[in-house]
């Protein structure tokens, strides 16, 4: 492969003798060309890892946003139970089942609110 273009690079005097410390006995071009490789190839894996994350945290909002929307309901069918429970005309039967119902939404909300904390997010790392 030809190499046609050239950059040209400022350093200070610190970094200079840095990169002449560094580089040993692989001639000073070549020496930034495997470091310019190696920081694009490092650029693109970084990349690559962010959109892996951004497309996790979309999954787990979506994931969210649907329990929410199961949690408002549920929500609404607690403030219909309470206004049954309300009413003065209700057997001690009808009453209980209520009750009844209403402790089951109880155990679903929570079991509901457990599965949002439990959602991965796609940020941990992984060995």
């Amino acid at each position: 492969m030809v190499r046609n273009h050239r950059i040209t690079v400022r350093l200070t005097k610190e970094q200079y003798q840095e990169i002449e410390k560094r580089r040993g006995q692989i001639p000073r071009s070549e020496y930034l060309y495997l470091l310019l490789l190696d920081y694009l190839k490092r650029e693109l894996q970084i990349d690559r890892s962010l959109q892996q994350i951004a497309q996790r945290l979309e999954l787990k909002n979506k994931h969210c946003q649907d329990l929410y929307r199961e949690l408002a309901k549920i929500g609404g069918n607690i403030n219909q139970i309470a206004r049954a429970l309300n009413k003065k005309h209700l057997t001690k039967k009808e009453k209980e089942h209520l009750l009844n119902l209403l402790n089951k939404t109880t155990e679903l909300v929570e079991k509901t609110l457990q599965t949002l904390k439990e959602i991965p997010d796609g940020t941990s790392q992984k060995n």
